[in-house]
């Protein structure tokens, strides 16, 4: 291979070029985040296919539902701060691995088996 895949890589420009992105990306780590659909909505039916075949992840967000509806997104976006002032989360810890089991804690992200965080204890018991 002449040059290194991408373990990120940012995309405005949608189906057209889907297939080419998802090519650019690294195995088991490798993540698109969509902003934009320049060349019109993904609407690849085999999608979830392309993306479990490398353990590829595609993320994104649309802009126009927020930007038509302003109020839904205010009340939205209140709610969230109202919640985040609370101070009150509670992460799903999925399991702990000793400092020296760093690699199947690794393994184990990448293989999407866990279920919460994966934590690396780096001292004590």
């Amino acid at each position: 291979m002449l040059f290194e895949k991408w373990s990120w890589q940012k995309s405005g420009m949608g189906q057209k070029y889907l297939d080419v992105n998802l090519s650019l990306l690294r195995p088991l780590s490798g993540t698109i985040c969509s902003y934009g659909t320049r060349t019109g909505p993904i609407t690849d039916p085999d999608l979830v296919a392309k993306l479990r075949k490398d353990n590829v992840t595609l993320s994104g967000f649309l802009m126009w539902p927020l930007i038509e509806n302003k109020e839904l997104c205010s009340n939205s976006f209140a709610q969230i701060f109202r919640i985040l002032k609370t101070k009150r989360f509670t992460p799903i810890i999925d399991e702990i691995f000793p400092l020296k089991d760093v690699n199947k804690a690794i393994k184990r992200i990448k293989q999407r088996k866990n279920i919460g965080k994966v934590l690396i204890k780096t001292f004590g018991k």
